[in-house]
């Protein structure tokens, strides 16, 4: 909350929480006002507090709704009453995490693969979804499903080592947060390696274009060094990068058909684990996120 009195300051704040036919008063502060006889004197015209409020803070609230009311009174005079502004908001009360119940009979992954699930989810639930390790998968509530049903699209990415990193899980506006287990089988992928030698022709041929586009990237003045950051760091950093537009784009489905895959040969396969030689030497080793098709 934040108070200002500009005139001779506050005199006093008191924050109350009312549910029922109980109030708490959960802060008091009193402050000196400025002296009606020095309107120089020093005084308290803004004051700025944060204020948890929750079941370890009042154990008398229950769930349902709870309004908070705040009143802030300044310094009044002989001849004009202290004034006194009163806000209330009203809040819901959550004391528990969401419902959160799996409805898919089996579900199998794969390492480096994708797949769907289809949950319930109570109607407290602020975000909900799927969380495969550090990485979080949004799910979304369908009319078709029910009052309650929802269902994620989630990846399993090729460095989760098994279904213990992987949950449905559901949280609140006030951060109470279920999660449950639902994957029934993993299945681990071994993945290919391959060697790619690189020499002068090949770097010469791609590193100036993209060091000359990408502005943020320093000339390291090494025809291999500018070309190990373009291959480790810029690549990260674009991956990083489409997660956040992920983040930011519509809620949404703008498709209704199933993608095609491209009628293009697989010359190098998701995961690929890939160690750069040059000059007979390993020089970097980088795993490679996507496919590469030839006609």
């Amino acid at each position: 909350m934040t108070i200002t009195e500009p005139g001779r300051g506050i005199r006093s704040v008191a924050s109350t929480v009312k549910q029922a036919d109980q109030a708490i008063v959960v802060a008091t502060r009193s402050f000196e006002p400025q002296s009606s006889l020095n309107p120089w004197g020093p005084k308290v015209d803004r004051h700025e507090e944060v204020i948890e409020i929750g079941a370890e803070a009042l154990t008398a609230l229950r769930e349902g709704r709870a309004t908070i009311e705040i009143r802030a009174e300044g310094a009044g005079t002989l001849f004009r009453a202290a004034p006194v502004t009163v806000a209330t908001e009203e809040r819901p009360v959550l004391l528990r995490p969401p419902l959160l119940f799996d409805r898919t009979s089996t579900t199998f992954v794969a390492q480096g693969g994708a797949e769907a699930v289809v949950y319930d989810v109570g109607p407290t639930a602020a975000r909900h979804g799927v969380r495969v390790g550090d990485r979080t998968f949004e799910g979304q509530r369908h009319d078709a499903l029910g009052e309650n049903g929802a269902f994620a699209l989630f990846g399993v990415p090729h460095d989760v080592a098994g279904a213990e990193d992987i949950r449905l899980f559901a949280e609140d506006l006030a951060s109470n947060r279920a999660e449950v287990p639902f994957v029934d089988q993993f299945k681990e992928k071994p993945f290919r390696e391959d060697q790619i030698t690189i020499n002068d022709r090949i770097m010469k041929a791609v590193v100036p274009p993209i060091l000359a586009a990408t502005p943020k990237l320093e000339d390291k003045g090494s025809l291999l060094e500018n070309y190990l950051q373009i291959n480790g760091p810029l690549r990260r950093a674009l991956n990083d990068r489409l997660v956040e537009l992920g983040q930011e784009s519509r809620k949404e489905f703008l498709w209704t058909q199933p993608f095609l895959q491209m009628n293009a040969q697989v010359v190098s396969a998701f995961a690929d684990r890939r160690t750069y030689l040059y000059e007979g030497k390993v020089v970097d080793s980088q795993d490679h996120l996507g496919f590469d098709l030839a006609p």
